[in-house]
């Protein structure tokens, strides 16, 4: 194939990093609500709330970069 764009084709649009960090932010949120609701059972809600932000922080954190090195 001569002529084709193969370095177009090769390089990550910056816009579908933020489009991972929406989507796996909306994962967080959707998982996060139940784990909260759950885990406030047997704790103090704030501390409940307080695990369920670190592992959202985790998850959107470490997203976009996983992203990023699948589609390299």
């Amino acid at each position: 194939m001569s002529g084709g764009p193969e370095g177009e084709w090769r390089r990550l649009d910056p816009r579908t990093l933020l489009v991972t960090a929406a989507v796996f932010c909306g994962i967080a949120v959707g998982a996060g609500v139940p784990v909260a609701a759950g885990l406030s059972g047997g704790r103090p809600l704030g501390q409940a709330v307080a695990w369920v932000l670190a592992g959202a922080v985790l998850l959107v954190g470490r997203g976009p970069p996983a992203d990023r090195a699948v589609q390299i």
